[in-house]
């Protein structure tokens, strides 16, 4: 609450009631190759923390968790809906199995009691009903990622000192790891990996809060040696960085929060060469993620609310 006023004859008091943390998915069209974003507005309408992870094969629906409800909970929505359907409880970071019948997600063993508390990797059914337990990873801040043209998923487990990869089945669960490398940028939220829509490829995304620039590691699930793409400044990269395979895996959008801009984000499509454009600086704007048909794209978009309340007859 804030901006506290009176009306002379004490009568009635105004106020602003402010949701300072309110993050919406909205939707955005793509032209020129991925270029260009156009037509952005917004999909979810409450005044909750939502973020879009994934969309539904058809390109018709994005998944995405919210807090909504008092608890982070997921969600589907339909582009052409206004509102959203829940599909499980108490659980977050949502991807769209490959075969596109299962939502896999994260839920906390511990509730809310703090960092890097055991997580649990569940499935259920787009279409609804009961969950189904996948396995367990040690650290709450992992991700759960899914190719569409290969019966393949990833999730991480990120600690404080590294990352591990893990194989995971959408129907048996988790197998064998895969891959380490160094922590995360930001421990708290590991958006900064993701699998290429073959499930040959990951691309990390790493960068020195020091320097201009950042570096795209691509590593091979099969092994074998990766490459390091060097992206050159200006770009001094706070502690909040996204990267996204593009949808015909040509190439990537990088979302990072910069000392820039008053602590806005800039947003990047960077080819395979490791060629950068920027399409987007100074809006709060986070992790893109396209959809299968590269006619769209979800984002994570910051929306603080602040409405006008009149209370009286107190």
């Amino acid at each position: 609450m804030a901006g506290l006023s009176a009306t002379a004859d004490g009568e009635r008091l105004a106020f602003l009631k402010q949701h300072v943390n309110v993050y919406s998915v909205d939707v955005g069209d793509v032209e020129g190759d991925g270029l260009s974003i156009v037509n952005p507005r917004r999909l979810t309408l409450s005044d909750s923390f939502d973020h879009a992870y994934a969309w539904t094969p058809d390109s018709k629906s994005v998944l995405f968790d919210s807090n909504r409800n008092g608890t982070w909970d997921v969600f589907r929505q339909a582009l052409d809906q206004r509102t959203a359907v829940k599909l499980a409880s108490a659980g977050g970071r949502p991807a769209m199995s490959p075969d596109g019948t299962s939502v896999l997600y994260l839920t906390s063993l511990a509730g809310d009691s703090g960092f890097h508390q055991p997580n649990r990797i569940m499935r259920v059914a787009l279409s609804g009903g009961p969950p189904q337990s996948l396995g367990e990873i040690q650290n709450n801040f992992g991700l759960i990622r899914c190719a569409r043209a290969a019966n393949v998923c990833v999730v991480s487990d990120s600690g404080t000192k590294e990352r591990v990869f893990y194989a995971l089945d959408p129907a048996k669960g988790k197998g064998r790891e895969l891959l380490r490398s160094g922590p995360a940028l930001n421990p708290a939220d590991d958006g900064g990996w993701d699998l290429s829509p073959d499930g040959s490829t990951l691309a990390l995304f790493e960068a020195d809060p020091q320097k201009e620039g950042f570096q795209i590691e691509v590593r091979p699930l099969a092994g074998g040696a990766g490459r390091e793409l060097d992206i050159g400044g200006p770009l001094h990269v706070g502690r909040w960085a996204y990267i996204r395979w593009a949808a015909d895996g040509r190439g990537w959008y990088v979302s990072t929060r910069t000392y820039t801009c008053a602590g806005a984000w800039t947003l990047l499509k960077v080819d395979l060469t490791g060629r950068a454009q920027q399409l987007i600086q100074g809006r709060w704007w986070a992790d893109l993620v396209q959809s299968p048909d590269g006619r769209h794209v979800a984002i994570m978009g910051w929306v603080p609310a602040s409405n006008v309340w009149m209370l009286e007859n107190f």
